[in-house]
């Protein structure tokens, strides 16, 4: 399919990681293992393998992605660096996300995503909530992460993820564009 269409990339998804104990680095083999097959049956069909950090995922955060990627070449095998994402789970300052898997950035999804308090549990505790928003209002600083990406030179593309609720996607995309735009424009 991929190869047909000239696409050049395959997205694979690592498994989701347990949510008990578990031994990460069996887990991690295994891991490694399934990404060899994946990478073999794509070379004769001179596609390259993509995974993103996602929420939930055995590959959830730059340093997790690395553990995995570094078994292959960057030619073999690259990282979907989502930046939204990092709202979840993996998020670290930007310049270090970057500098951990900067060979292996293959493209970027750029989105907003805001963690809201929903009401506290019986012991006191605040209980939060993650709802996509728009990407001037997410709660990770989008304009320092561009400025990152820029500075440590990275030129990949970069597809903008904006799933507000009632909003067309044409107006999302529109507006998520222009404040795009402006902080580029602003360096």
């Amino acid at each position: 399919g991929a190869a047909a269409v000239g696409a050049g990339r395959v997205r694979v998804s690592p498994r989701v990681y347990p949510k008990g104990p578990f031994h990460y680095e069996t887990r991690l083999e295994e891991e490694i293992e399934c990404f060899v097959k994946a990478v073999e049956l794509a070379k004769p069909y001179e596609q390259k393998i993509v995974m993103e950090t996602h929420v939930g995922s055995f590959v959830s955060g730059p340093g997790l992605a690395l553990n995995l990627c570094k078994a292959f070449s960057p030619d073999e095998i690259g990282v979907i660096f989502d930046i939204a994402n990092f709202n979840f789970e993996g998020a670290l300052q930007p310049n270090l996300a970057i500098a951990v898997l900067k060979d292996y950035i293959d493209h970027i999804h750029i989105g907003g995503m805001q963690i809201n308090n929903t009401g506290y549990d019986a012991n006191g505790f605040a209980k939060r909530q993650r709802e996509m928003a728009p990407i001037t209002e997410s709660n990770l600083y989008i304009p320092d992460w561009i400025k990152a990406l820029v500075e440590a030179e990275v030129k990949v593309p970069m597809l903008i993820e904006d799933y507000t609720l009632n909003k067309p996607g044409a107006l999302r995309l529109r507006e998520a564009s222009k404040a795009i735009r402006r902080v580029f424009e602003s360096l």
